[in-house]
């Protein structure tokens, strides 16, 4: 907390009591020594105001005071700083409307300067007291020229990086692909509804607070906190969010060992994952202080923020165009990602076109940035977009596989796995590695809320074909992907499966023709 309010401005001329000026000294002092990561005690400041004989009787009853206080969150802080900003500004001006009423008066020692040295003199204060009301000290290139050349030897000593930002193994071509979710930056993810965005983006959020143990804050207008937390333990236990809502657990010996094993995987993201039920209080102000106290609770400066979706985030003041409210939402978070240089995503939703397009089944045409609800100037913000769409073609030759494979294992052969094959298509993916296919294919487990990686599609029909039947395999053996036994017989064939499903056992499965008398 104390370096963020010092990076963000805080000094010592905000204070008026002598005893916190002091305090603050001691503080800067210390914390200038011991390093930025380590906390700044209590013991340690009392320490040194005694070092400097500066604890008499009055500062004792002030320091008692202050370490008896409670400690405000960060937000709190943070807007108090503001406050201070602005006073300390106003306090100055009035120093100098002094000064000046003293130069035109002809008296102390300003009144006996020349006005070209008392003007001059005036002039550097105001812009002193300009340059303390930014928030931040512009700063030469340089400082960040020797930080780029320290990275680049450190580099030569510890090795290269995997990626330049929170990595999202085991997505691991999408973490190729996009370098991780890199700090500052902004992501969007786009789709037609039933396409799996928000149970992508709640995968990613896992992954990274999984991998980094970093706070993830996971805001969302569309579903309540519980709902998402089924999604999530569907996905980790393999069990159908129905039946965890409505059936017996613990008394299946199956489901309760999927149970007690996704309880498991849960407990590596857990404690660093939020869920916030957004309202319409909840606008990209009320964002940034929740994820300053997260930072805050979690001791770190670094934060993940998802926002499912922006067309229903809501904004301080009123537009009669959705396109304006959009616009003003995806730049305010845009500067968010910059004021708490950390990755930001934020879900879409399509227009009517667009929807249209994703069910053609045509996949020489899909949706495009220019598709998503009220988009406008959405993809000049973004630093990445994506766009997640269902492959029909390689959706088809799954089912195809699987409708092969069960039938060769004496297995029903009709009602198969709910499985998509979703192609990620990188639209926008600003400074991306060399090289990189534009499109990341996934199996989607629809009724378990899942996602596998497939990898980065392919041209070839041969390469992908054989892919989707490598990764079928691995997940038949890993227990992910299960057949049904036939109904009344373990030896029907597929016609005979189809037959049963007509209700007539064995017919002719030709269409019938019949000839007026």
């Amino acid at each position: 907390m104390l370096g963020k309010v010092l990076n963000e401005g805080f000094n010592e001329k905000m204070l008026h009591n002598i005893y916190s000026k002091h305090i603050f000294r001691m503080i800067q002092d210390v914390y200038a020594g011991v390093g930025r990561e380590k906390v700044v005690d209590a013991i340690i400041i009392r320490n040194k105001l005694e070092q400097n004989k500066l604890f008499d009787d009055n500062m004792k009853r002030f320091f008692d005071l202050v370490t008896r206080s409670k400690v405000p969150q960060l937000s709190q802080v943070m807007a108090y700083l503001k406050i201070l900003r602005e006073e300390s500004s106003k306090n100055q001006l009035r120093e100098i409307t002094h000064r000046i009423n003293n130069f035109l008066k002809g008296v102390d020692k300003d009144g006996q300067m020349s006005f070209i040295d008392f003007s001059s003199e005036i002039t550097k204060e105001i812009r002193d007291i300009q340059r303390a009301q930014s928030k931040k000290e512009i700063q030469l290139i340089k400082a960040q020229m020797i930080e780029i050349a320290q990275d680049i030897n450190l580099r030569e000593v510890e090795g290269e990086k995997d990626c330049l930002g929170y990595s999202l193994k085991p997505f691991g071509d999408l973490s190729s692909a996009i370098s991780g979710l890199r700090r500052g930056f902004l992501y969007g993810i786009a789709g037609a509804p039933r396409r799996g965005k928000t149970n992508f983006t709640l995968e990613l959020a896992t992954l990274v607070a999984s991998n980094s143990k970093k706070p993830v804050l996971f805001f969302t207008w569309e579903q309540t906190k519980k709902n998402l937390t089924y999604r999530l333990l569907a996905k980790e236990t393999r069990i159908n969010p129905d039946t965890l809502q409505r059936r017996r657990i613990k008394g299946v010996p199956e489901n309760d060992m999927k149970f007690a094993q996704g309880w498991v995987k849960m407990e590596q993201y857990m404690d660093c994952l939020y869920v916030i039920e957004g309202t319409k209080e909840d606008t990209v102000d009320r964002i940034k202080a929740h994820a300053y106290n997260a930072m805050q609770d979690h001791q770190t400066d670094e934060v993940l923020i998802v926002c499912d979706y922006i067309q229903k985030m809501p904004i301080a003041r009123n537009y009669d165009s959705e396109k304006f409210r959009v616009e003003e939402i995806s730049t305010d978070l845009k500067r968010l990602t910059i004021e708490l240089n950390c990755p930001l995503i934020i879900i879409s939703s399509l227009n009517k076109e667009g929807c249209m397009i994703e069910v053609t089944e045509n996949d020489d045409e899909r949706p495009g940035l220019y598709h998503c609800k009220g988009s406008g100037d959405i993809e000049y913000d973004l630093d990445c977009a994506m766009i997640l769409s269902k492959d029909w073609g390689d959706s088809k030759e799954l089912y195809n596989q699987m409708s092969h494979l069960a039938e060769s294992m004496n297995k029903d052969a009709i009602h198969l796995p709910k499985i998509d094959i979703l192609s990620l298509h990188l639209d926008k993916n600003r400074d991306a590695p060399e090289g990189k296919s534009p499109c990341v294919q996934y199996f989607f487990f629809i009724e378990e809320n899942r996602f596998f990686e497939l990898g980065f599609k392919e041209a070839t029909n041969a390469y992908r074909f054989s892919r989707i039947e490598s990764l079928l395999k691995k997940l038949m053996n890993e227990g992910f992907v299960k057949f049904r036994d036939i109904e009344g017989g373990p030896h029907k064939t597929l016609m005979e499966q189809a037959s049963d499903i007509s209700g007539a056992p064995n017919q002719d499965m030709r269409p019938k023709i019949r000839l007026k008398r």
